[in-house]
């Protein structure tokens, strides 16, 4: 299973949809890998999910009545990541989602509608995650929609 699905990320076309399949795969993986037995951990992703650019992690920690070491230590179990970088995921992903929905007229809408402190706080994150920036993506992704008109 797992060469199988190194083998999907080496085959996708751009770094976009290499990064879209991991994420993909990363996501259907924790429910079979029989993470989330605990019910803090679960609810902690269920909150961050949810609202990855609003949650409080230490609000989520005292939701779930834990130390802050003992939050850390039993997500990253878990989840095999710490909650901080759990958060930063789930909001580029928020934001990449927003990308592809063209749900913006300005690239610095979608920044501050995911309350990044500003632009260049969203390029970089955007960079780390995706390996170019918002707008290297948007050239990149419309072309892949094939014969359809550039009206994007």
């Amino acid at each position: 299973a797992n060469q199988a699905a190194i083998q999907q990320l080496q085959e996708a076309p751009t770094a976009a949809r290499q990064l879209s399949q991991l994420a993909t795969q990363l996501l259907a993986a924790l429910p079979s890998a029989g993470r989330h037995a605990d019910p803090d951990v679960a609810h902690a992703v269920q909150q961050i999910r949810a609202a990855p650019h609003r949650v409080s992690l230490a609000q989520v920690r005292a939701d779930c009545c834990l130390s802050e070491r003992s939050f850390q230590r039993r997500f990253k179990h878990a989840v095999g990541v710490t909650p901080q970088l759990f958060t930063r995921i789930c909001r580029f992903q928020a934001s990449l989602q927003r990308l592809r929905q063209a749900d913006y007229t300005r690239l610095a809408e979608v920044a501050y509608a995911h309350e990044y402190a500003d632009q260049s706080h969203h390029i970089r994150t955007f960079r780390e995650f995706a390996g170019v920036s918002p707008r290297q993506y948007c050239h990149q992704a419309r072309p892949e929609l094939g014969g359809f008109p550039a009206l994007l």
